[in-house]
């Protein structure tokens, strides 16, 4: 472990927490701080991510955020503090919540589907394991809304280091998504893919349905951003050797 390049992500805690109520529409910031009276809650996911990876060329706050992923430790009626929201609850128990222009995904933490694949959800102090269960390594760091800090994963400060994509947990409930999202990180934000991950997708691809791909990035995306071409493309340059970035 790395203690000072953690030294140096948690000291971005309080700069992060004024590029939230910066960047964040002031309906938002109160479905936020009327959750966390109410339960020890936590950002994850991509904007951190983001934050991070923009953080060295300062361009952090020009970062658009339409996405805000939530999970919380507690429990609460969240049905009833969603009472006048649109929302929906998907597959594994999570809430989507629309409130203006931002998508909401809110979960429990003893109901995220790592922990409970692990059986970790109901080990003491559960949400340090939580980065722990993320598939990639760039999504293994939380923010604690209550202590204001940065819960860090050993796989967010590797990536933070060498700026590699790689995974943490490989098992997923949508291996398609994975493949999609890696390829579209390592095109839209240039990150190198590390060769244990690119290995990986290799694997996956010979085995998925390829309509899959199609359909979870209309799910995902609302429309299709990587097509056939270049997923073949993609993995062509893999067999040949050639370095993705």
């Amino acid at each position: 472990m790395d203690r000072k390049l953690i030294n140096i992500i948690k000291s971005e805690s309080t700069r992060f927490s004024n590029f939230l109520n910066d960047r964040l529409d002031n309906y938002v910031l109160e479905f936020i701080n009327l959750l966390e009276n109410q339960t020890s809650l936590y950002l994850f996911s991509g904007i951190i991510r983001d934050y991070f990876i923009n953080l060295n060329d300062n361009s952090s706050f020009d970062i658009e955020i339409r996405d805000v992923d939530l999970v919380y430790d507690g429990q609460i009626q969240i049905e009833s503090i969603l009472n006048g929201h649109d929302y929906e609850i998907n597959s594994f128990g999570g809430y989507k919540v629309k409130i203006g222009n931002y998508d909401i995904d809110i979960w429990n933490l003893h109901d995220t589907w790592g922990l409970k694949k692990q059986n970790l959800s109901y080990e003491k102090n559960s949400v340090n394991y939580l980065p722990k269960s993320t598939f990639f390594n760039f999504s293994s760091i939380l923010y604690s809304f209550h202590d204001k800090e940065f819960i860090v994963g050993d796989p967010f400060v590797q990536f933070y280091k060498n700026k590699e994509v790689d995974f943490v947990y490989k098992e997923n409930p949508y291996p398609e998504l994975c493949i999609v999202n890696s390829i579209y990180y390592s095109m839209k934000r240039n990150l190198k893919l590390s060769e244990n991950l690119t290995t990986y997708l290799m694997e996956l691809y010979k085995e998925i349905d390829r309509k899959k791909l199609q359909a979870i990035q209309i799910k995902h995306f609302k429309e299709v951003k990587i097509n056939a071409e270049d997923f073949d493309l993609f993995f062509k340059e893999i067999n040949s050797n050639t370095s993705i970035t």
